[in-house]
């Protein structure tokens, strides 16, 4: 059944049908359809009319003065969706000319790739764009502005504060060598890494960071007695030691050890030698290396002869042959000058009772004399001479031009 009631070019229309979902209530102002109400759905018309914040949210360049929509006066319009049971609570939307208030979840958008915008006095201050974006041309923290060059930053416990930088200038690059570092955000810490020999020391109370360098323990000379000294030339010298003769080095870079190995073999007790030579009241003589040489010098009456051959050393005592000859008698001649006159063997025939070789009774004796020649320059005549007392010498006794007598003990060689 359907029921109208018209006036003029307004009308109200009224469906009812038995199916709830068909009834409806249609109403016409001015041959212009204004409302539409279903089972499910109340709409209201005006498409000539539009709110006067139209550019905070379409950008439309005009807007209307007046308002002909859906209109309470001096009251609060409530929306009520959902049940006090059932799977949709039951939710309240109130609007009155200034405010909208919801007494759940409230929940502002659009459908489509559309923006959300907000504005004052006619103009959009802040929009979502469809990309998801938070666009504003202006902001206050608390009532603050702000002022030029400051930035926003975490106060602590989600609160934001305005902040200013204590100095804007910093280094974005740090370049050492060829290689650039680079700072990857504002904020971003350099870090400091001591490496071999190095020390860091930072002083957080006076800003300041203190490199040190620590020079390892090493020996910068090497010194051997009686020998020059060895001296690094740079940090980075190296030590050479050398194997002399029957020695062998051998490195073990893993250990770091040097080992110094002798390579002669033990001698053996045929092959043993003697460094040092003591002779009785005399200084040692003593070896000064492994190759140093003896030698071996013939004082009187000896004669050394050597045989490479048979490794022979042969000593010969000459004093057999020359042992008269070894006392002298030391004299001034006429230049002043000092020499001596040797003493020659001489034999005298004595008696004795005892088996001479050859037959007889008389046995020759020696004895020293001073062989002289006489005044006719070409004859000798053996001058022989009285024993001292203790018979260690004999005494020559001559007399000076002043006619006194002198004797002198002549000095015998063993």
């Amino acid at each position: 059944m359907v029921d109208v009631i018209n006036e003029g070019d307004s009308k109200v229309e009224v469906i009812d049908s038995g199916a709830a979902g068909d009834a409806q209530i249609t109403a016409v102002l001015n041959n212009v359809e204004r409302a539409d109400i279903t089972s499910t759905l109340i709409s209201f018309y005006n498409p000539s009319d539009q709110m006067e914040t139209g550019n905070a949210t379409d950008n439309n360049a005009g807007a209307a003065t007046t308002f002909n929509g859906f209109q309470v006066n001096d009251a609060t319009l409530r929306i009520q969706s959902g049940a006090s049971s059932g799977s949709v609570p039951l939710s309240n939307l109130y609007i009155d000319g200034k405010s909208i208030i919801s007494d759940k979840t409230l929940s502002i958008g659009t459908t489509g790739q559309k923006e959300l915008r907000l504005g004052t006095n006619g103009t959009s201050r802040f929009k979502i764009t469809e990309s998801g974006y938070v666009d504003f041309t202006k902001m206050e923290i608390n009532g603050q502005q702000g002022t030029a060059g400051q930035y926003i930053r975490n106060a602590g416990n989600g609160n934001i504060e305005w902040a200013t930088l204590a100095n804007n200038n910093a280094f974005g690059t740090v370049k050492v060598g060829a290689t650039n570092l680079n700072a990857a955000s504002v904020g971003d810490i350099f870090t400091i890494a001591a490496g071999s020999n190095v020390t860091l020391t930072p002083d957080n109370s006076n800003n300041t960071l203190t490199i040190g360098a620590t020079q390892p323990n090493v020996f910068q000379n090497v010194a051997v007695s009686g020998q020059s000294t060895i001296a690094a030339d740079a940090t980075s010298d190296t030590f050479t030691v050398a194997a002399g003769s029957g020695i062998q080095i051998t490195t073990d870079a893993s250990t770091d050890t040097l080992t110094i190995t002798n390579t002669l073999s033990v001698p053996a007790a045929a092959d043993a030698v003697f460094k040092t030579l003591a002779v009785t009241g005399q200084a040692n003589v003593i070896a000064s290396s492994a190759t140093d040489t003896l030698n071996l010098a013939a004082g009187d009456g000896m004669e050394i002869t050597t045989n490479d051959g048979s490794s022979e050393i042969s000593f010969r005592n000459e004093a057999l042959e020359r042992l008269s000859k070894e006392g002298h008698l030391v004299f001034t001649k006429a230049d002043g000058t000092s020499d001596k006159m040797p003493l020659k063997n001489f034999f005298i025939n004595t008696s004795t009772s005892e088996a001479v070789n050859g037959g007889g009774s008389n046995v020759g004796m020696s004895t020293r004399a001073l062989r002289m020649l006489k005044s006719d320059g070409s004859t000798f005549k053996f001058m022989i001479m009285p024993a001292n007392s203790n018979g260690e010498s004999l005494v020559f006794t001559y007399t000076k031009q002043d006619g006194s007598t002198v004797t002198k003990d002549i000095t015998m060689a063993a």
